[in-house]
This record gives structure tokens, sequence and C-alpha cells, in this order.
């Protein structure tokens, strides 16, 4: 297998697994986390910038992808709690939404019919 098939199929992979690991933890964990989104960007762009040190320190290929797939989680991550994903989307807009109340229609021939007395402010009235 040529050099630069492995290297697409790896690339495929670590893409895949990160957004597989993503989906994973924001249904488990991200979700029950309060955290403040500028500090979720703060670290995502502080494991942007230290992933040139961590290549020379892990072996192989692992110290391109590693930071690069912490990076992605925490961008995600960000972006759903911005607002930027149709999930978020969706859950702010259910929160701002008021709850409907169904309410029984009026039947206003209801009382048409009766020969009843009905009694209104302490007067009574024949309908």
């Amino acid at each position: 297998m040529p050099g630069w098939l492995s290297t697409i199929l790896l690339v495929v992979f670590f893409a895949v697994a990160i957004l597989v690991v993503y989906n994973l933890l924001s249904t488990y964990v991200l979700s029950k986390l309060k955290v403040n989104k500028w500090i979720i960007l703060a670290i995502g762009v502080f494991i942007f910038v230290l992933s040139n040190f961590f290549g020379n320190w892990l072996p192989g290929k692992l110290g391109l992808y590693i930071p690069a797939g912490l990076f992605t989680v925490f961008l995600l991550w960000f972006m759903d709690v911005s607002g930027y994903t149709a999930r978020s989307a969706a859950i702010r807009e259910n929160k701002n939404k008021p709850k409907t109340i169904i309410k029984p229609k009026a039947k206003p021939n209801r009382l048409k019919y009766t020969t009843d007395v009905i009694e209104i402010k302490g007067k009574k009235k024949k309908k």
C-alpha cells in the first residue's frame, strides 16, 4: 500500500474516532458540566499552541493526532455551548418557548336549549 494512502486512511480513522468520542462525551459527560464557554475556548487554544511541543515528546504520528483531536473536541464543545450547532439551538429554542396550555374550546350553544334558571350576580334570569 502506498504511503499516501496509509496516511489518508489514518487521518480518516482519527477523524471518525474523534467525532465518535466527542459524541459520546457530549451525551454522557459534557452536557452535565456547567463551564464558562470562554474557559473552554481558552483551553482549546492553549492545547492548539502547545501541540507543536507535543509532537516531539510522543512517539510516531500520535504526537500529531492526539493534540489535534483534543483541540477538535474542545472546539466542538465550545461551539455546542455557544449555540453554533443545531443541537444547542434546538435546546435553546425549547427553553425560550413558553409551554403551551391546551384549553378546551368554548361551546356557546350548550345552554341554548336549557330551561333552567341561571343565577348571575344575585339576579335570576331565565333563558
